[in-house]
């Protein structure tokens, strides 16, 4: 009840109207129902919530246009609304726009700042665009969020790698490995860091296990047969 009463009084009395109209259309094709939330939306056209269910239903239809209309109105009514943020951000991602895609993130973040979700997210546009010091901050603010989850370390290895700093890489690349036994990524970063600091047989044994559970990996195949041919194209020590 404490919530219904916080939407109410953030988005409005339309809010309550929407739900209620909207508890009848459950079994209406998709084209019906989205033009109901088009008629909603035009019946209260300062709700957010409105705006951001008729971006929502305009993503579904792949309706890309309309989406960004629509969710770029319940942003502006609602900044500190999430959704929007967050389906903008993704947005500007798929259609490489990667300023407006790190500012929406960035938005999201702001709105629920402890939604570990997001700012992996967030992170993730920030190390597209190489704004390492960002990027390495918010993934450490990840990894304090949700320690079990694997993207974290993962990403902080991954700035670290970048950085040159391969020996500070291996235990992230280690940690996302160890909780999470299918991310390739993981594995492969991992291997990839072992083989050039020299530990070619670790990174080979690594990659082989990984392929003994997932067979059609060719990011992994890939990577054994280029560790391998560089091994092999090195002079053998002098005794």
């Amino acid at each position: 009840m404490r919530d219904a009463v916080h939407a109410v009084a953030y988005f409005g009395i339309p809010i309550l109207l929407i739900a209620i109209i909207g508890t009848g259309r459950r079994n209406f094709p998709v084209e019906h129902e989205r033009a109901q939330i088009a008629h909603e939306t035009s019946l209260f056209p300062r709700s957010a919530y409105g705006h951001f269910n008729y971006g929502k239903a305009a993503l579904e239809a792949r309706d890309p246009r309309t989406a960004r209309r629509e969710l770029s109105a319940a942003f502006a009514l609602a900044p500190t609304f999430e959704g929007p943020a967050r389906m903008l951000a993704d947005l500007d991602g798929r259609e490489g726009n990667h300023d407006a895609e790190i500012e929406h993130a960035r938005a999201a973040v702001r709105a629920e700042p402890k939604d570990g979700q997001l700012r992996y997210l967030f992170a993730t546009a920030l190390g597209r665009q190489k704004r390492l010091d960002e990027a390495e901050s918010e993934y450490r603010e990840v990894i304090r969020l949700r320690p079990a989850f694997a993207g974290g370390y993962e990403g902080v290895g991954v700035i670290l790698k970048w950085r040159g700093r391969l020996e500070e890489a291996v235990p992230y690349f280690r940690k996302a490995a160890s909780l999470d036994p299918n991310y390739s990524a993981a594995y492969c970063d991992l291997a990839g860091a072992l083989a050039t600091l020299g530990q070619t047989s670790e990174a080979l044994a690594i990659l082989h296990n990984f392929q003994e559970r997932h067979p059609g990996d060719r990011l992994a195949a890939d990577l054994e047969t280029a560790i391998r041919a560089d091994a092999a194209a090195k002079p053998a020590p002098v005794p």
